[in-house]
């Protein structure tokens, strides 16, 4: 990370953190999606196929009432109005099976329908003849048909009600299972997700932070030194290439700089003092040659002195010989 800028480093960081947020929300969004499908299953098709498969069983047996009743009735005008309510029964079927077509989604389940329509079909083709031997007085005939061959159509009928109320309680049983199978896979992995970007994110937190905080406390340090004046060199780590690196390096560089600076001045310092102690000596000897100068001279001037004293006497004497 060192080799990026601060601000490159920040928001690359930054990026990471929103995308880790994004991907766990479009992950948490396809699971709800997927539970709402189950949901939709359930209540487009197996929620309905029970009720209208409910309305199928209701209007097979009105039928059957309505023809018990054509057998129990006993005018004609009676028997007549039987008869038109046994054909609204048997609209009301046909209504049933229209609105239970559309939730149909399997093949046995179409079949079974399919199976259920003819035989209903062939039942009210009996329920006709029954109320044709009523008209015609031949009620215990019509008795026959419906206690004998019609009464083996409806338990057949009911046998297949049963079928296809188990195929929707199934098909309930099924989208409930997968929804709840969809709903503990997303919680499990968004729990895995949410672990996985709290540690990512921490991650990140911990890699910028001490990218930022550890050459900051170096820089200090080193400025502390220099304050103290201590120019040795320090083993910091001045790699990278972000603000940071390049304020240690140039640092660094000041701290040289400072310490040749200062070699130049010590020596050019120790130079001086050498030169200095060495005019000193010369300055010593010097004075000691003008003391024997002096006294050299002083011993000169005593003789030349004396010798003039003498020349002094000498002539004196001449002048008293003379």
């Amino acid at each position: 990370m060192r080799q990026l800028k601060i601000a490159v480093r920040t928001s690359v960081c930054f990026a990471l953190m929103v995308v880790l947020v994004i991907g766990l929300g479009i992950f948490s969004l396809q699971q709800l999606h997927g539970i709402r499908e189950q949901s939709l299953e359930i209540e487009n098709d197996s929620l309905p196929g029970i009720a209208l498969g409910d309305d199928i069983a209701l209007a097979f047996e009105k039928t059957r009432t309505s023809v018990a009743k054509m057998l129990t009735s006993r005018e004609p005008a009676q028997v007549e109005q039987v008869h038109a309510e046994f054909l609204v029964r048997k609209a009301g079927f046909e209504k049933a099976i229209q609105a239970y077509t559309p939730v149909i989604t399997e093949d046995d389940e179409r079949a079974l329908i399919n199976g259920m329509v003819s035989a209903y079909q062939r039942y009210t083709e009996r329920a006709e003849q029954v109320y044709a031997l009523i008209k015609e007085n031949q009620s215990e005939a019509g008795r026959q048909i419906m206690w004998g061959e019609m009464r083996t159509m409806a338990e057949g009928f009911e046998a297949s009600l049963e079928k296809l109320e188990k195929i929707n309680d199934n098909s309930e049983a099924e989208s409930s299972a997968a929804a709840s199978a969809v709903y503990d896979n997303a919680l499990i992995v968004t729990q895995l997700v949410m672990l996985i970007t709290v540690l990512l994110t921490v991650l990140l937190a911990w890699r910028l932070t001490k990218s930022l905080a550890v050459p900051i406390s170096q820089a200090l340090l080193v400025s502390e030194t220099i304050a103290a004046g201590d120019l040795r060199p320090t083993q910091l780590d001045r790699e990278g290439s972000d603000e940071a690196a390049l304020l240690l390096q140039s640092m660094e560089r000041m701290r040289g700089n400072l310490s040749t600076t200062l070699t130049h001045v010590g020596d050019a310092a120790l130079q001086l003092a050498s030169a200095t102690e060495e005019m000193s000596a010369l300055m010593v000897n010097s004075n000691a040659d003008l003391v024997v100068q002096n006294s050299e001279i002083e011993m000169a001037a005593t003789a030349v002195t004396e010798m003039s004293q003498a020349v002094d006497e000498v002539a004196r004497n001449a002048v008293s010989t003379s």
